[in-house]
């Protein structure tokens, strides 16, 4: 764990050196992809190593996360950091974690010793237009940027931080300014890094002497469970992480540092990069799967192989590898063989017809003896095809890597199905595509700020999606072009051997039986073109033949048989002539006895369409008789249900008349003395004249103010809801008592009939509404 490696060093010339077997190490084909987390070490003790000043790492990533990212230590050896500030800014930019080990007290020098911080104050992480609108903005992302600290304290007494803990000893440390200090140091520490600790340990916990990075404590705190900076909502990568940090380097000497712009550039010229990769890979795969066709001419022999070697399902001895015209593709079709070993037609439904027997018995049969090879060679193209090879121009000066032609054996050599070229399409775009993943994946959603815009993932892969495609359009083109080469070479070949077969078949005595057999003979060309021809053009190849080859000859057949049979027409010209004057005749006859038939029927017609009419007219009057009648019975019977409405609206609203009359209290009048006054002078017993109508309680001086009209001496009182009381006292007393808090009326009548009287007109009034 002790061995370090050197990362980025000082020559002694004031330049830096990037060391080619680190970065080697992380831009492996394994690790470059993969997401790394550094923990940076600063080791500010005297040197006991004579290492050269820089950045140097332990060669094994100290930690391993479930999801695959990467811990790695980096050390930083440097006698004079004041100086050369810009390598801590280098471990402080790139680092998740760093740890700054020196031994004694933390603010012996007085934080001098720090003043390597004030080169960060010299980084741009913002953009120009964010740093004018937010002068503050490039501090705040600044401070986020930036790794957690943790202080090493070497060999520190705990008298010296006066028995607190390191923690509590570095925030009095930072919070404690003294003239002495360096007061800008001392503040960067408090207000840059916002995720600070401190621990102690000894030089005896070494495990190599000089190098604390060794000791068992530093490792357990390098690797605390803190998650990967982000980069501006991005994770590193070790490839990116090696370009990042040599691009650094190269801009150690600038008076400020662009972080920002360069992280995007790396960025984004590493996804340009691994963009021109997947492109490259995607092209290499198609060229390695796919061999081009080699023209070549086909005889009876090579036509019986390639038909016995897909019969066998492309075994048979033939190593695809060799052969360039064997095609693998499965067919459900069924192959039955009759008693003497011919092939039999036989058709599944869905699929293509099997092979024709005719035409496989007579190629085997052929006068030229058949010599077939267990192991085809593919034929190197002695002859030029004007019309094939610049479409395999491209396919054949494509350069393989040799890894691929290891990686696929099995190559399959054009022409091929376009199914099975666009499903070889679709593979190398996945494996190509997923190149990208890895790089996709550190990205973090809605928060990159490299990737959006015109420079999407969206946009890369259509990059990717249009490369590819235009490669496949071009390996699609040279697919057509070998399909309708070889089919041309097959139909040939076939024709040649039908136009043979329809001789030795045919019976030169009667031109028809020649065009039958012709016909028998090409449909069994179709059959066997059929069964070996692939290709996207064999369909196109096989109608153009159809219309062409064959149209001439059987144009050529009816030319003949054209000739043959015009001495037979003028012979019987005479005979229809003859029949034709006839037929006239006949016609003649025929037409009269058609015209004498249309007459009458015209005028059957003609009388079916008076009686019709009339019925019509007859039919139209009684349903207007029956409408009007009905209108009538329908407006008499609303009239009546109108008038019964009518009546009995008038008797309920009499009816409710003579219940309002019948209920309603008449009119009562007449003398009563009402008790008045109270307290401690007595009541008093007044007596007046009193009119009770329609529930109201009317008071008057005398009957003729009644009678007169004059206004009553007090408010009509509404007497609805009273309570008429029986007096205790006398007999003929009685009260009129509220329904709620009110005054209570006292009276007395001169008589007790009177005062019964009086009570009944009472409760009649109080319950009537």
């Amino acid at each position: 764990m002790a061995a370090l490696v050197p990362l980025v060093t000082d020559d002694g010339n004031g330049s830096w050196q990037l060391h080619e077997d680190a970065t080697l190490l992380l831009e492996s084909e394994k690790r470059a992809l993969q997401k790394i987390s550094v923990v940076g070490l600063i080791d500010a003790l005297p040197p006991k190593h004579a290492r050269a000043p820089g950045l140097h790492m332990v060669k094994d990533p100290i930690k391993v996360e479930d999801d695959g990212t990467l811990t790695f230590l980096v050390v930083l050896q440097h006698p004079a950091l004041h100086e050369q500030p810009a390598w801590t800014s280098l471990l402080f930019l790139l680092a998740s974690h760093v740890l700054y080990v020196r031994d004694g007290a933390i603010a012996r020098d007085g934080f001098a010793n720090w003043s390597f911080l004030q080169h960060l104050l010299n980084v741009d992480v913002v953009s120009p237009d964010e740093q004018a609108a937010h002068p503050d903005l490039n501090t705040t992302v600044l401070k986020r940027l930036l790794p957690k600290l943790t202080l090493i304290a070497v060999d520190l007494d705990k008298k010296e931080c006066g028995g607190d803990a390191f923690p509590l000893y570095l925030e009095k440390a930072l919070s404690t300014p003294k003239a002495s200090h360096d007061g800008l140091s001392q503040a960067l520490i408090s207000q840059l890094f916002t995720s600070r600790d401190c621990i102690g340990i000894k030089t005896s916990t070494f495990k190599v002497p000089g190098a604390p990075h060794s000791a068992a404590k530093v490792l357990s705190v390098a690797t605390d469970p803190l998650p990967p900076k982000t980069f501006f909502g991005r994770f590193l990568s070790c490839g990116v992480f090696v370009h990042l940090l040599s691009a650094l380097v190269a801009a150690k000497d600038a008076a400020r540092w662009d972080f920002r712009a360069v992280a995007f550039s790396v960025s984004r010229t590493y996804w340009q990069n691994l963009l021109d990769a997947a492109i490259t890979m995607y092209a290499d795969h198609m060229h390695a799967k796919l061999l081009p066709y080699d023209d070549v001419e086909l005889d009876n022999s090579m036509v019986v192989a390639l038909t016995e070697a897909k019969l066998h399902g492309g075994d048979a001895g033939l190593d695809n590898d060799d052969v360039i015209l064997i095609d693998r593709s499965t067919n459900s079709a069924g192959v039955t063989f009759d008693e003497y070993g011919n092939l039999k037609k036989s058709h599944s439904s869905g699929a293509k017809p099997t092979l024709d027997v005719g035409i496989l018995a007579f190629l085997k049969t052929a006068k030229s003896t058949l010599n077939r090879q267990m192991t085809m060679v593919a034929p190197k193209p002695t002859v030029a095809n004007p019309w094939c090879d610049p479409y395999l121009l491209n396919m054949r000066e494509y350069e393989v890597p040799t890894k691929y032609i290891h990686q696929f054996p099995k190559r399959e050599k054009l022409p091929i199905e376009a199914s099975a070229l666009t499903g070889v399409h679709h593979e190398c775009l996945s494996s190509a595509s997923a190149l990208l993943h890895p790089f996709m994946a550190l990205s973090l959603p809605r928060e990159d700020a490299c990737f959006s815009g015109p420079w999407s993932f969206r946009v890369g892969r259509r990059h990717l999606d249009d490369a590819a495609g235009a490669v496949h359009r071009d390996i699609a083109l040279a697919n057509n072009a070998s399909s309708a080469a070889f089919c041309t070479r097959l139909v040939q070949c076939l024709h040649t051997a039908v136009l043979l077969k329809t001789h030795a078949d045919e019976d030169k005595s009667r031109l028809v039986r020649h065009l039958i057999a012709y016909r028998s003979n090409i449909e069994a060309l179709i059959s066997q073109y059929n069964f070996v021809a692939k290709g996207p053009a064999a369909s196109a190849v096989l109608a153009g033949f159809l219309s062409s080859v064959v149209r001439h000859r059987l144009h050529a057949a009816v030319a003949a048989a054209d000739a043959h049979f015009e001495a037979t027409r003028v012979a019987l010209t005479t005979q229809v002539h003859d029949a034709s004057r006839h037929l006239l005749a006949l016609e003649d006859a025929i037409r009269d006895a058609e015209e004498t038939r249309k007459a009458c029927l015209r005028n059957e017609m003609a009388q079916d369409a008076l009686v019709e009419s009339r019925k019509l007219e007859q039919l139209g009057t009684i349903q207007g008789a029956i409408a009007e009648t009905q209108a009538q019975i329908n407006t008499a019977l609303r009239e009546k249900e109108a008038l019964f409405a009518n009546t009995v609206q008038t008797t309920q609203a009499t009816v409710a008349t003579v219940e309002i009359i019948a209920k309603k209290p008449k009119e009562y009048a007449g003398y009563l003395f009402r008790q008045e006054g109270g307290g401690f002078f007595g009541a008093k017993w007044k007596q007046s004249f009193f009119v009770l109508k329609d529930g109201r309680f009317v008071t008057f001086k005398a009957k003729s103010y009644y009678e007169e009209g004059r206004e009553s001496m007090e408010a009509p009182l509404n007497v609805a809801g009273y309570t008429v009381l029986q007096s205790n006292k006398n007999a003929n007393e009685f009260k009129l008592a509220p329904p709620v808090a009110g005054r209570t009326f006292v009276f007395r009548a001169p008589t007790d009939e009177m005062r019964e009287t009086w009570v009944h007109k009472f409760n009649e009034a109080s319950n009537y509404s």
